[in-house]
């Protein structure tokens, strides 16, 4: 892919990097050059096909697949269900921000990489869930990522300590009765995995990157999507418009339109891996 020097070589961090500043965006707009409206028109040209498959009912693991057998070790948290649900929400968002350069034609500084963190990290989900050749190191991953959905909604809902009790033992029991060692056992309610470790290990999966660059971008997108200064004054192009003190530039930034592409580009990859994947787990084995 041509992606020498490493992960960073893909923006060249460090390259614009100012110790003060103070950076605006004014309208938040940017306007895309002809290269980059062709370059993302190829990826959005997939991600089309993706919508329509997405938009369609579910097709169901081939009995006697991987997945089938998955699903199965893992009912009544089944693994395609997990799976179909991050590609549906990569692919959304995929599809957001299709919707938002051909009908703009333009680019929201931070709002169009915060969308392209949320497509890579759900496509790296399903990854991260069917890359083990082994099917108790898949069912553990299930039910470890379903644990942590039982502590988000706890945390959000202020349920009663019981129910996320109850939630905890019945997890334990599917991975009992799927044939996980104690010890794997005891590590389904552990501490949830990160998704910085979710994309890491996806990307390592994935044919067409690293687990470094898939870690990059996706830290790069969530940098802009908490505004931090070190992503602001990597990720986007600059223009000096002054000094609001001594030592402290005042910036204009927009959208850097090839690591945007770079991004949609990263994306794409992850998606159309994450797809591959799910569909050759859920055909039947010979």
């Amino acid at each position: 892919m041509g992606c020498s020097g490493g992960a960073q070589g893909w923006l060249g961090l460090g390259r614009r990097r100012r110790q003060c500043a103070v950076a605006r965006s004014e309208n938040g707009m940017h306007e895309l050059d002809d290269e980059t409206k062709r370059r993302l028109g190829e990826i959005f040209a997939v991600v089309e096909l993706w919508q329509r498959r997405v938009s369609d009912v579910a097709t169901r693991p081939e009995a006697g697949s991987s997945l089938a057998g998955d699903d199965a070790a893992t009912d009544p948290y089944q693994m395609s269900h997990s799976a179909h649900l991050a590609m549906a929400s990569a692919v959304d968002h995929l599809n957001a921000l299709q919707s938002l350069v051909r009908g703009a034609q333009a680019v929201h500084p931070y709002a169009s990489f915060t969308i392209l963190r949320a497509a890579i990290e759900n496509a790296s989900v399903p990854l991260w869930l069917l890359a083990p050749a082994g099917r108790q190191e898949r069912v553990l991953r299930r039910l470890r990522l379903q644990w942590g959905d039982a502590q988000d909604f706890h945390n959000v809902t202020g349920g009663a300590p019981d129910d996320l009790a109850s939630r905890k033992a019945k997890l334990q029991e599917v991975g009992r009765e799927a044939g996980l060692s104690q010890d794997a056992i005891a590590t389904i309610a552990a501490r949830p995995v990160a998704y910085s470790t979710i994309v890491q290990i996806a990307g390592e999966a994935n044919p067409d990157l690293t687990g470094d660059m898939a870690l990059f971008c996706w830290r790069s997108c969530s940098g802009m999507a908490h505004a931090k200064p070190w992503a602001t004054l990597s990720v986007l192009e600059q223009e000096q418009i002054g000094e609001v003190a001594a030592g402290v530039l005042d910036l204009r930034v927009t959208a850097s339109d090839s690591n945007l592409v770079t991004m949609a580009l990263a994306g794409m990859l992850m998606t159309n891996a994450a797809w591959g994947l799910i569909d050759d787990r859920a055909k039947r084995l010979i």
